[in-house]
């Protein structure tokens, strides 16, 4: 192959192949940033509608308190008051709230979104780097 050829083989060829190589990346990087966002639509979504359920049940509980009956009932129960030659009997309940723990898995999504780190520039800089590293060596040897 004459030199010329080999020369321009290596100064389009290569910027080329990194262009694809950055495409691809780019491609892959918004596929995994679409699906991160369904899985996070999706947790939304369900805690959404776990509040919906936990809003109705509070509604219900309003609704009961507003009659006489209902109040006089928490208000015996929360305070301890009582009727006429009624007796209250008090059980401590044990009921400890468990901190819950992370997966590895979680743990690493948890660290990784931390990260703000923008990965095309630095990919980027890195090609531009290996190019200009090239044409000056290139130069040299002539």
């Amino acid at each position: 192959m004459p030199r010329k050829a080999k020369k321009r083989l290596i100064v389009f060829g290569i910027p080329c192949i990194l262009i694809i190589f950055y495409f691809f990346f780019q491609l892959f990087f918004n596929i995994y940033k679409i699906y991160d966002l369904k899985l996070e639509q999706h947790r939304l979504n369900t805690e959404l509608n776990n509040l919906k359920k936990e809003e109705k049940e509070k509604r219900n509980e309003i609704e009961k308190y507003e009659t006489e009956d209902g109040m006089g009932g928490y208000i015996r129960k929360q305070y301890s008051y009582s009727k006429n030659n009624e007796y209250i009997i008090k059980l401590n309940d044990s009921d400890k709230s468990e901190e819950k723990e992370l997966t590895f898995s979680e743990y690493l999504k948890k660290m990784i979104s931390n990260i703000n780190i923008d990965y095309p520039y630095i990919i980027v800089g890195s090609i531009v780097l290996i190019i200009f590293i090239i044409i000056i060596t290139s130069k040299k040897k002539n």
